[in-house]
């Protein structure tokens, strides 16, 4: 060590976020007072997070090494063009609009996706209609705000915990 100028930090970094324990009682409370709504529980009630894909799982080091590096200017940020450029070599897409996550790409696509087949079938959006096992609440609501009527075909066995199905996925 004495060959350094300067010693490095005599630790790793990692980011993490303490979670609140709870008992089983104390999750029923919560889950009761919010209506049985999982919308209206408060973060800091959640132990173990089922609802969503969003913030909920750990940062690797080399992501955190990749935010720090990012370039995220307003525009023409090299990160853009990295992604932009991945993208086209892995899809062949010559354009990249990235998103935060799904809603905001739901918030672009869904419309372009229901205007193109008014354009090209000569359909009326108001008797369109999607068909799913079971829609995501984002994508239903994105389907639904853009004149689309959305049904889902899910089978009895879909919501019968106690019945093993190959698939529960199937439509009826």
């Amino acid at each position: 060590m004495e060959n350094f100028k300067h010693l490095p930090e005599p630790f790793r970094i990692r980011v993490i976020e303490p979670v609140k324990r709870t008992t089983r009682a104390y999750r029923e409370e919560a889950i009761i007072k919010s209506g049985m709504n999982p919308f209206l529980l408060d973060s800091e009630d959640v132990f173990i997070d089922l609802l969503t894909d969003s913030g909920t799982g750990a940062v690797t080091q080399s992501m955190q090494a990749a935010m720090m590096r990012g370039d995220e200017a307003y525009s023409g940020s090299r990160s853009y063009y990295a992604l932009a450029e991945s993208v086209k070599n892995i899809f062949g897409y010559q354009y990249t609009i990235p998103t935060h996550q799904g809603r905001g790409a739901e918030q672009i696509y869904i419309p372009v996706l229901i205007k193109k087949r008014e354009q090209e079938k000569g359909l009326d959006r108001s008797k369109m209609v999607a068909f799913s096992n079971y829609f995501f609440d984002t994508t239903q609501g994105h389907s639904q705000i853009n004149g689309c009527t959305v049904r889902n075909v899910y089978i009895k066995e879909a919501f019968d915990t106690g019945v093993r199905y190959d698939f529960k996925g199937n439509f009826d």
